[in-house]
């Protein structure tokens, strides 16, 4: 982003991003329009691995920091990057 606000142009960031931005730099912020991308972040494991209370605490943690409004399934479409 400090490239973009320094040289021009534009860039892809992460809806997180935008609740730590100043108001300054949330009016350079676009939003597209008839589309609502969004990623799906997935845990991968092992099956042979012992440990799934840490797995379970670690997906509790990670789930109880992202904001419910984030986790609505319904609130746009997964963008699959093969």
């Amino acid at each position: 982003m400090n490239i973009v606000d320094k040289e021009g142009g534009l860039t892809l960031i992460p809806e997180l991003a935008k609740l730590s931005m100043s108001e300054k730099k949330l009016a350079n912020v676009k939003s597209f329009t008839n589309f609502k991308p969004f990623r799906e972040v997935s845990l991968a494991y092992s099956r042979y691995f012992a440990k799934y209370k840490l797995i379970n605490l670690l997906w509790r943690e990670i789930r109880e920091s992202i904001p419910t409004e984030f986790q609505d399934e319904k609130r746009g479409t997964i963008v699959e990057w093969k």
